[in-house]
């Protein structure tokens, strides 16, 4: 009951990207700015790390009888979220793909797709009603599976076009998709000529302007393609395997898609012992984590879930984790941690919370079987979809006691960040205000720390030193700050903290005093 992969293997390694904490760096946007006789350097001002692990309550689990196996979740918010999987009987057609909407966290009616043979592996959702989803599917009861796509729009599901009738597809499948707008999407999967033919990447972008159309090529280097995220418009990562079988991370540009793809996928990186990734999240361009195959080398035939350390060019060393089995999918939380689902070894569910900086924890339940499909849409919830046991035999569309299943995480975290504003200044001070965070965390906000900044005397470029620190009550968000020097630029960012731990901090503000 794994999910079909090229090889018949599915165990997956864990990886990790930094994340880059640029702390008060002023200004955003272009290469430089100035500010006096300074020249400062300037960034994107991410958010600095949260320190204060998220706590994760016991999921609320729900069966969905009518599928297999649920491989995949997209959420749009933390009340709108869609699962897709498939069913399996006996009957002539064979399996059904499954679609789940979910609402406030409560799965609604599933929708079974008919036909010969439907097998959804993947989703990605622009809007609360309206989703693109990638599988496969028989075009006729003799013929083999194709890599398909179809269209769930306001409650209905539409079929997008039957890839598998281009000969050389003919065995294929979509494993994973992602939308970048709610015009254009990419779709990754492998493909076969024949079920004998070893396989080969198939990519797809797809486009929904007016009738929906794709353009489908194929990568003779890449065996699979079973992962994609794409963290800006303009870049898209893809995870899977080369035909050698070792891991392959490679790199979409847009919007020149369909031009590189016809030319090829490029940016094409290996990882050692590393056989796939089967899931990749990003938070942005540099700040990536994968979920991979893992070949443990001192036994050969043994898998082992593995901690990888990557940069923005999605490549790093593998740590094992010992006494996890594999991992499927993952999913950032916040600024600072993500969390991935897969198989404990034993066959039960495991979530893992895993921070920037490599640190793990294991949150594993006792329920059986194992999670495939991971979507936090805020950063005190996460859905996860998978596959659990059911005494009941005759359920409608699972087989051997199996039913698909819903898991519902509730997390507490630190607050997200802060904002600041600078009212007005004098010779000698500024008067802020402090905007609450979007999220506390799920636990109230107990301070907040202001911090004043500015250039160190006498250097030609900005080298920015941290002058004052002021503390905040959450009850008088509007502060003066006093005892500072005149005709001077300052920056000022801003903490909160809850019973959790400390917030990203906020971008920083100038003040300069008159």
């Amino acid at each position: 009951m794994r999910r079909p992969r090229p090889g018949g293997q599915a165990i997956a390694i864990l990886a990790v990207a930094g994340l880059p904490c640029l702390g008060l760096i002023p200004g955003a946007g272009s290469a430089q700015a100035s500010v006096g006789s300074h020249r400062i350097a300037r960034a994107a001002l991410v958010p600095s790390r949260a320190h204060g692990a998220p706590r994760i309550s016991a999921p609320t689990i729900r069966h969905v009888p009518d599928a297999w196996e649920m491989q995949a979740v997209s959420c749009v918010s933390a009340t709108h979220c869609v699962a897709v999987g498939y069913s399996s009987d006996t009957s002539t057609e064979g399996a059904h793909g499954v679609l789940v909407p979910i609402t406030d966290g409560k799965p609604g009616k599933p929708l079974l797709l008919g036909g010969f043979e439907s097998l959804f592996y993947g989703i990605s959702c622009v809007s609360a009603t309206d989703c693109v989803v990638a599988g496969a599917a028989q075009a006729t009861v003799s013929s083999n599976l194709g890599a398909d796509l179809w269209r769930w729009h306001s409650g209905k599901v539409v079929f997008i076009n039957q890839l598998g009738s281009t000969p050389t597809l003919s065995t294929s499948r979509f494993y994973a998709i992602d939308c970048w707008s709610s015009t254009e999407c990419l779709a990754v999967g492998y493909g076969n000529a024949k079920i004998t033919d070893a396989p080969t990447g198939v990519y797809g972008s797809v486009s929904l302007k007016g009738t929906p159309s794709d353009h489908v090529v194929q990568n003779n280097t890449s065996g699979y393609a079973s992962s994609i995220t794409c963290p800006t418009s303009e870049l898209c990562y893809i995870g899977g395997a080369s035909v050698a079988g070792v891991g392959e991370e490679l790199e979409v540009t847009q919007p020149d898609l369909v031009k590189h793809l016809t030319s090829g996928i490029e940016g094409s990186t290996q990882t050692g012992k590393v056989s796939g990734l089967q899931g990749i999240a990003c938070m942005s361009v540099n700040s990536c984590e994968a979920a991979e195959v893992y070949d443990v080398p001192s036994m050969p035939g043994q898998f082992d879930g593995d901690l990888e350390h990557l940069n923005g060019k999605l490549s790093g060393t593998p740590h094992m984790i010992p006494d996890t089995s594999q991992f499927y999918a993952i999913s950032p939380i916040n600024h600072s941690y993500y969390l991935a689902v897969g198989e404990l070894t034993g066959s039960s569910w495991i979530t893992y919370l895993v921070s920037a900086s490599g640190a793990a924890s294991n949150h594993s339940t006792s329920e059986g079987g194992y999670l495939q499909g991971v979507s936090c849409p805020v950063q005190t919830e996460c859905v996860a979809v998978g596959f659990a046991p059911d005494s009941n035999p005759t359920q409608p569309g699972g087989q051997g006691g199996v039913d698909g299943a819903i898991a519902v995480y509730h997390l507490t975290t630190p607050p997200s960040a802060p904002k600041v504003t600078v009212r007005s200044t004098t010779h000698h001070s500024a008067k802020v205000r402090i905007s609450a965070p979007a999220s506390d965390g799920g636990v109230a906000i107990t301070s907040y720390l202001l911090t004043v900044s500015r250039c160190k005397p006498h250097h030609t470029k900005c080298t920015l030193e941290k002058v004052k620190t002021q503390p905040v009550k959450p009850s008088k968000l509007t502060v003066t700050v006093s005892g500072l020097m005149p005709h001077t630029t300052y920056y000022l960012s801003v903490t909160a903290t809850n019973s959790i731990g400390t917030g990203p901090a906020s971008s920083a503000k100038t003040a300069k005093t008159g």
